[in-house]
């Protein structure tokens, strides 16, 4: 399989049998559904299949609780211990295949990079379909392979949505918030002048929403407050926000990223200010449903709109809401992933 750029969300689905009636496809996912590459990618759309006769199985590449201790461990025995266990994995998946019509590979076939395995599918150029997350990683699969589809990670509306919340005026504290790992404060270098800026004019508060790994994070001049990300307290956590922001690089790793974290804020009814970057420049129409920025000046300024504004946060979450639901919802790309795979089964 060609190395496509890390994180690029590409499948891969490689016939093995003649399609029957109703169709069997062996998803092998890299991740159980305790990471959310996986979760998002695959196992939410597992009862939205099966409703439309498609019989779906999901193999990663290791299991719980064996993976979360191998994954996140230094020890060098226990990547010893991974890297044999992952090759028996991966030998029992091969063999599943075989009573399957599709095989649907999300990323790869292994965590560890063997020679060779990934290969034995023949993942990219002889696969039936490749599909991309977003028109960037379309374009990169489509070098080696002319049948791509972009289906965009989608967001569980009826899990997350916007509740009555009161719109706070400028005179109020603000709660301008994030929802993201410890990996991505990295990109509040892009941010940290313009929350310093609007500190000196607003009563505001930055509270983000990450799990918990380190020390939280401080950034001077500014109220900062950290929350425990759980799953089952997501959409509640947003729904306290009244104004959602996602810095983000205008890189090649951040253009192969989907825009899940603003689809996220969008699907809760939040306004928004994004950086002009990567697949938010598709999503987001500025000023109707959210804001895009660059830039220190302009990103104080669209937010210092945003806190004087009430009744704009409110059309601009409401216009956001509904585009979610109209393009980016679970139930929306459901349809489109298993057209795609009943396509894919006949060709």
């Amino acid at each position: 399989m060609p190395n496509f750029l890390p994180g690029s969300h590409l499948q891969a689905l490689p016939r093995l049998d003649d399609s029957p009636s109703r169709l069997r496809v062996l998803f092998l996912t890299l991740y159980p559904e305790t990471l959310p590459s996986s979760r998002l990618r695959v196992y939410q759309y597992l009862p939205s299949l099966a409703a439309q006769g498609i019989e779906a199985e999901v193999m990663p590449a290791l299991t719980e609780p064996f993976f979360s201790r191998a994954y996140y461990s230094k020890s060098k025995w226990m990547g010893l211990l991974q890297y044999s266990t992952e090759f028996l994995r991966a030998l029992e998946r091969i063999l599943k295949s075989r009573g399957r019509d599709l095989v649907f590979v999300q990323k790869g076939i292994s965590l560890v990079n063997f020679a060779g395995l990934d290969r034995l599918l023949e993942l990219s150029r002889k696969s039936l379909a490749v599909i991309a997350g977003n028109s960037y990683l379309k374009n990169l699969a489509l070098q080696y392979n002319r049948r791509v589809y972009v289906v965009p990670t989608p967001v569980d509306t009826d899990r997350i949505f916007p509740d009555e919340r009161r719109m706070r005026d400028s005179n109020e504290e603000i709660v301008i918030g994030w929802l993201g790992t410890g990996a991505g404060l990295e990109y509040f270098s892009l941010v940290k002048e313009a929350l310093q800026k609007i500190s000196d004019r607003y009563r505001v508060q930055l509270r983000l929403v990450t799990l918990l790994t380190g020390p939280p994070y401080a950034l001077d001049g500014v109220k900062v407050e950290t929350v425990n990300w759980e799953l089952k307290n997501e959409s509640k956590d947003m729904n306290q926000f009244d104004i959602a922001i996602n810095p983000l690089f205008d890189a090649p790793w951040e253009r192969g990223k989907c825009s899940l974290k603003l689809l996220q804020y969008m699907a809760a009814g939040l306004a928004t200010v994004s950086s002009r970057a990567g697949m938010n420049c598709e999503v987001v129409e500025e000023g109707v449903d959210g804001f895009l920025a660059q830039g220190t000046d302009e990103w104080a300024a669209k937010l210092s709109r945003l806190i004087e504004d009430p009744g704009l946060r409110k059309r601009m979450g409401q216009a956001a809401r509904e585009k979610v639901v109209r393009d980016f919802s679970l139930k929306k790309t459901a349809v489109s992933l298993a057209q795609i795979l009943k396509e894919a089964a006949r060709s």
